[in-house]
């Protein structure tokens, strides 16, 4: 049985690796998958990543502000308001200087004005009525400026890839788990010698 099953454990071997990498790049947040939502202010671009926001000006990162995703079990969405950070969590919303200190606080005894957020995380209006939207294709996104057609930002190539490879290894899992159980089958009723 064991000789049956050695190419199984050497794939799976193989595969071990590059899974642990990607969740581990996943919790850690190197890569994301997505964006907390962004704005567009004085030629700066705010970008809500998993663990800090990024302020952005001539495609460089100025400015790292981190954000705790998970220290209450939540994700967030970033919102600018009256050029400050505005955080949104599904019972509060943090008010940060540009400094990433927090200014204040409120507290909410439902999801209402999350769950509007949320919705609306995708597409961003500046002062001047210039809309800009996150848009999505095969996981990889960008944000454009809908008047101009420009785009401003893009997902990091890096990220990309570990999304890519992540979407490879849970397709090749969920194949490899149906043929190790179709195997077992085969091997309990005889099939195989």
């Amino acid at each position: 049985m064991m000789k049956l099953f050695k190419r199984e454990i050497i794939l799976w071997f193989i595969f071990l690796p590059f899974w642990s990498a990607c969740i581990l790049l996943t919790i850690t947040a190197r890569v994301n998958f997505d964006l907390n939502g962004f704005a567009v202010a004085d030629g700066k671009l705010y970008v809500g990543l998993s663990n800090s926001v990024e302020i952005i000006e001539n495609g460089r990162c100025v400015t790292k502000i981190p954000v705790s995703e998970f220290a209450d079990g939540t994700s967030y969405v970033l919102a600018l308001e009256d050029n400050q950070i505005a955080i949104y969590r599904p019972l509060k919303k943090e008010i940060r200087e540009i400094s990433g200190d927090v200014f204040s606080t409120e507290e909410y005894t439902d999801t209402a004005v999350f769950n509007a957020k949320f919705k609306k995380k995708t597409v961003y209006q500046d002062a001047n009525g210039i809309i800009y939207q996150q848009k999505k294709i095969l996981g990889y996104y960008t944000i454009q400026n809908l008047q101009t057609g420009e785009t401003v930002y893009t997902m990091p190539r890096f990220d990309y890839g570990v999304y890519v490879l992540w979407k490879f290894l849970t397709v090749f899992f969920v194949c490899f788990i149906l043929h190790v159980i179709f195997k077992q089958k085969k091997l309990k009723k005889g099939g195989l010698e």
